[in-house]
């Protein structure tokens, strides 16, 4: 297991030689990593329409990721960096299933193309398919299971990935011989219908869980 650190964006402001200090004592203690949040903007208060609140907004200091971890990188030795990656704002859901629907059209067309420079370009859309779907994949499994079966649902889900790949190296191998390069469209084919039988399922149970957590509706009271 890797233990990390947070790192306080907020908090610490532009000051260079604290940046160094806390990440170079991270590292002297023995932590594996540092994560930042890559979430750069943050709301503005004054805007039209109710505000909720949150704990910063557009004039907190936050530090763009890449930038910050280009300077970290020079200054440490064997720490490792992450970003933290807020998929609510555009919706856990969608980029989970967009992205894995994307991902899933590549294997078509990897099974029905000879040109290797679109098999180039999709091997690229196909990578950041998967980059976008798969941390939102993870946060909508927590999102929508009871905190109590959060281990369970996860481990059920590298579970079934890795029970879904042994049965296609065992069946791929028989079909090639009948259909030939065509089988990777065959498993894209079946990857799309199996998310479309997901999609209304995992709709209902986040719908679900929304209104399970959503406050209940003021009761209008009788004047009289």
């Amino acid at each position: 297991m890797l233990t990390g650190i947070v790192f306080p964006q907020t908090e610490i402001g532009a000051d260079v030689g604290a940046v160094r200090a806390i990440t170079q004592a991270a590292e002297g203690l023995g932590y594996d990593y540092l994560l930042a949040f890559d979430h750069v903007v943050g709301a503005n208060p004054a805007r039209p329409g109710p505000w909720q609140g949150g704990p910063y907004d557009y004039r907190s200091s936050f530090h763009e990721p890449l930038v910050l971890f280009g300077f970290l990188a020079g200054i440490t030795r064997t720490l490792s960096f992450a970003t933290g990656i807020l998929a609510d704002r555009y919706s856990r859901f969608v980029l989970m299933f967009a992205g894995n629907t994307v991902a899933a059209l590549t294997f078509v067309v990897f099974g029905l193309t000879k040109s290797l420079a679109l098999y180039l370009v999709v091997g690229v859309i196909q990578g950041l398919a998967f980059a976008f779907a798969h941390p939102a994949k993870q946060g909508f499994l927590i999102q929508v299971s009871p905190p109590e079966w959060i281990g369970t649902v996860q481990g059920l889900d590298t579970t079934s990935m890795w029970v879904g790949g042994l049965l296609g190296t065992l069946i791929v191998p028989a079909v090639y011989g009948a259909i030939s390069g065509h089988v990777i469209a065959l498993c894209g084919a079946v990857a799309i219908a199996g998310l479309a039988i997901a999609a209304p399922i995992l709709w209902r149970a986040r719908a679900t869980r929304a209104e399970a957590h959503s406050p209940a509706a003021p009761q209008e009271q009788a004047v009289g």
